[in-house]
This record gives structure tokens, C-alpha cells and sequence, in this order.
């Protein structure tokens, strides 16, 4: 049945996940509609840091004001998903930036760093570098040490959308936006297969990367500069301590702890294709192993799993390399245009999408004549992450070995808007290890059928779905990884089960 809500809002990912938490806490009727999974997206794909964005300091320090500010707020709302993560900044000879001066510039960035609990930088020399991390190059002559903080960027995004749900939202995953009128919006269920509308006031376009997209289906028009950034995902931390270095064109390139594994990244390339298409090039691996082994010898032993790459909707700047591109945001009214009441919400970065959501709501209310003020960055969202608790009863088992998650943690990923087995990855993180789901994702599949009483055939689909997942991201890897892990999985499944996902 046709409903009205006061607010629609298309995407799913941080940003727009916001926008329905603080739209709902106002006292707003609102419907969340995502094509595909919470942080399936750009989200889901980034470096997994509150980055406070020293880089931006020159160029844009009302960026990094911004960004330290959130960070801080972040960690208040969502103190259970924070990690601290300490860095060291190398310096060799010949980098663009030396000791002396990065010490000055890292002095200006400590003013801002204060507003999200970081602490002051320090400057090392080629001997504590070493001590502090015995695998850096000894070619070293020293370093920066300063921090930032991580986070768990799925459970924010979901625990983000769980609290609009709580505050009355209705969340519907999985239903892409297929046409938008004036006060009507119509969406296809992909699970149940059926084309449903709904009504609204207003609609708000928070859809990343398919901003443009969704926007020409209401008659207006977005620009975005999209660029792709590359990762490379490591099994297991190898240290202690983030490392960022230089690579070959002056670029910065990262090497991050992150949870149970380790990432290596990012590229950043102007990207023409589909937000769909967007995959890592064996280029950008390349690219970013050269930097980490010049750094980082030792890392020539270590194979990476898999690679990954997002997209960032960025907004359009002409004359500038990509990583110069302007991390500020806009909400753009389009009813001020003559167009449908339509509002999109673009650029920025992710920490940023708590204040960009809180923006377009500001704009929402000015629209409907209410006068709630926003109140998102003082109730917290954490919740419990049952899924990762040791087994109780005993004879429960683990249904991922490698990540320590439990049967029990599928089911309730279910409970928690999962539809697919990837879904259940993203909020369980099964299959994000070091066997890349060749041992946990068929128990998983059997637990997630029996939940959602799919067919035996519909259990295979989503098995494949996910094997299939994780192949595209180990074949641009190839050259640099070993092979062993693929060839078991594909005699497991190919041989054994005739699934043929590694072809």
C-alpha cells in the first residue's frame, strides 16, 4: 500500500544514513531507501579512518577544522566502533617534505587535532624509528609521530540507520529508485520482486557517487568529479603502528591496522566509468606495493588477499590533479530551481557525513515549518556487537574461524536488516580474513537459509554471489600473491560442490 512520508531518503551509506537518523529524531516521517546495502557503496570502501586531514592545511583549513570536529563527535556517539591509531609519517632522502619542515607544519595541525582528542606530534630520528618499528627501511632518516583515529565503518553506518529505525524511521534495503515526481517516488523491491511508491514532501538525494543518476530521475541535474581509490587488504596487522609514506609521484600512501587485518592505500584516478564498475587495476597495485616496499622491505614476504576500490563523489573542480579536488560538501535545494522537491546532499568526506546530514535536515525543517533543533551528535548509537562474543553455550560454534564469529552472529545480522550473504559479511565481517570465505561462507549460507527460509537453489545463488565477491578482488593481486588459497577454493567449490566462481 501506498504510504506518505514526510521525508524519502535515497542511499544508504553514511551520509545518508545520517540524514534519516536526524530527520527521524526531529519528529520526521521518513523512509530510507537503499539499492543495495548499508555502506555498500563509497562507505564501505574507504580507508576506515576519522581522518582529521593534515593535507588539506593549507589549502583548506576549514576542512580540517571541520573533520577534527566531527572526529571528536564520532567518537562520543560511537565510542565502542573508535580505535586510536598512532602514526608514523617517514621521511627519506629525496622526499618532497623534510623533517624540519613537516615538524612546523604538523605544529599548526596540533591546534586542530586538539577538538578530536589527538595527541601532540613528535619528531623521531632514525633511531627510535627503528625501535618503534624494526621493519622500516634502514634508509630511513626519521619521522613524524602523530595519531588519528579508526573506525568500524559498516557497524557505524548500520548502528547509524538502527537508531533512525528506533526514532521511526522505516528502513527498506535492497529497493532501487526507479522514478521520482514531484511528491511520489517509486522503487523496486529487488527481494520480493515487486514495484511499490510512496509519497513525500521531500526527497533528499544522498546517493554518493549515483547522485547524478538519481537526480536526472527526478528532472535535475548534479555534477560530481568522481575519483577511484584503490586498497590493498592485508590478513593480519604486521605491526603496531600505522605507517604513511611517499610514493613515486610525491603522493601520500597509507599502511593502516585496521580491526584484524591490514590496508594499503589509496590510489587516487579520475574515474569515467559506472559508480558499478569500479575495480582495482593491477596499475594501481603496482603502484602502491612499490611505495610500501621501499618503506617497508620486509612487506615483499607478506602477501596481500585481496584489493579493493571506491569511488569518491567529490565536487567538480576543473584545473586540479585528483587529489587536490575539494573535500567540501553542498546540499543543494533543487525546488529553488523550479524542479522537484528534491534536495541533494554531495562531496565531503566521510567524517564528515554526521554535519552534512545535519545541514540538509536544517533545510528539511525550514521546509516544513519545523522548528526541532538537531540533536544527533548528543545521543549515542553504540550497540552491543553480539556477533563477536566467545560461544555460549558451549556447543556453539564459530561460523568464521578467522574473524571469531559465531552462527548465532549470522541470525542476528538478520535481525539487523541482513537480506543477502554479502549483506551478513558486512556485518560480520565473515569472510574478510585470510581464507576469503573458502571455509566459513557455506556455513554461513546454511544458518542464513534456515533464517530466511530460502530454497536450497536460492542458498547456492547467494553462496556464489559472495565467492564471486571475493574473486574480483584477489585477481588484480595475482601477480604479486600466492596462489594456493584460490586453488583451494576453487577444488573445494568447483570440484566438490560444481559452483564455478573462480573461472
Amino acid at each position: 500500500m501506498e504510504e506518505k512520508y514526510d521525508v524519502v531518503v535515497i542511499g544508504g551509506g553514511s551520509t545518508g544514513a545520517a540524514v534519516a537518523r536526524d530527520c527521524a529524531m526531529r519528529g520526521l516521517k521518513t523512509l530510507l531507501l537503499e539499492k543495495e546495502d548499508f555502506a555498500y557503496g563509497t562507505t564501505g570502501r574507504c580507508s576506515g579512518l576519522l581522518h582529521g586531514g593534515p593535507r588539506y592545511l593549507l589549502t583548506e583549513p576549514e576542512i580540517v577544522e571541520a573533520s577534527c570536529k566531527e572526529s571528536g563527535v564520532i567518537q562520543r556517539i560511537a565510542s565502542s566502533l573508535v580505535f586510536r591509531v598512532p602514526f608514523l609519517l617517514l621521511v627519506f632522502k629525496g622526499d618532497k617534505y623534510g623533517i624540519d619542515l613537516l615538524d612546523a607544519y604538523f605544529r599548526e595541525y596540533d591546534r586542530y587535532s586538539r577538538a578530536r582528542g589527538g595527541r601532540p606530534h613528535t619528531v623521531l630520528g632514525r633511531r627510535e624509528v627503528l625501535e618503534a618499528n624494526p621493519l622500516v627501511s634502514r634508509e630511513v632518516e626519521g619521522a613524524i609521530g602523530f595519531d588519528e583515529f579508526g573506525v568500524d565503518v559498516f557497524r557505524l553506518t548500520l548502528l547509524t540507520a538502527l537508531s533512525a529505525e528506533k526514532h521511526g524511521a522505516k528502513l527498506m534495503t535492497h529497493c532501487e529508485v526507479v522514478d521520482i515526481g514531484s511528491s511520489r517516488v517509486r522503487f523496486y523491491d529487488k527481494v520480493r520482486g515487486r514495484l511499490l511508491e510512496a509519497r513525500f514532501e521531500v526527497a533528499v538525494n544522498a546517493a554518493g557517487p549515483w547522485a547524478p543518476q538519481v537526480a536526472k530521475l527526478a528532472g535535475a541535474r548534479v555534477e560530481l568529479r568522481l575519483t577511484r581509490g584503490t586498497h590493498l587488504i592485508y590478513p593480519r596487522q604486521l605491526f603496531t603502528t600505522a605507517i604513511a609514506m611517499q610514493a613515486i609521484d610525491g603522493r601520500e600512501v597509507m599502511l593502516i591496522p585496521h580491526q584484524s587485518s591490514m590496508l594499503l592505500g589509496t590510489t587516487d584516478e579520475d574515474h569515467y566509468a559506472s559508480p558499478d564498475e569500479a575495480y582495482p587495476t593491477r596499475d594501481e597495485v603496482m603502484y602502491l606495493l612499490q611505495a610500501a616496499y621501499r618503506a617497508v622491505p620486509a612487506l615483499r614476504e607478506v602477501k596481500p588477499v585481496r584489493a579493493m576500490a571506491g569511488v569518491r563523489p567529490l565536487l567538480p573542480e576543473w584545473g586540479k590533479r585528483e587529489e587536490d579536488v575539494t573535500r567540501g560538501f553542498r546540499v543543494i535545494d533543487h525546488e529553488e530551481l523550479g524542479e522537484a522537491s528534491l534536495i541533494s546532499v554531495v562531496g565531503g568526506k566521510m567524517v564528515l557525513h554526521r554535519l552534512m546530514a545535519e545541514e540538509a535536515t536544517d533545510l528539511i525543517c525550514r521546509k516544513l515549518g519545523t522548528r526541532e533543533k538537531c540533536r544527533t551528535h548528543l545521543e549515542a548509537i553504540d550497540g552491543e556487537l553480539s556477533w563477536r562474543a566467545e560461544p555460549t553455550p558451549r556447543s556453539e560454534s564459530y561460523c568464521c574461524e578467522c574473524e571469531r564469529v559465531l552462527a548465532s552472529g549470522v541470525k542476528e545480522a538478520v535481525r539487523e536488516h541482513a537480506r543477502t550473504l554479502v549483506d551478513v559479511r558486512r556485518r560480520t565481517r565473515i569472510g574478510m580474513g585470510l581464507c576469503q570465505g573458502v571455509s566459513c561462507s557455506y556455513k554461513a549460507a546454511l544458518t542464513l537459509a534456515g533464517e530466511l527460509k530460502l530454497s536450497p537453489r536460492e542458498a547456492l545463488r547467494q553462496l556464489r554471489e559472495l565467492l564471486e565477491e571475493r574473486w574480483r578482488g584477489r585477481w588484480p593481486i595475482a601477480e604479486v600473491s600466492s596462489h594456493e588459497l584460490t586453488e583451494l577454493a576453487h577444488g573445494v567449490y568447483s570440484c566438490l560442490a560444481a559452483l564455478e566462481v573462480y573461472a
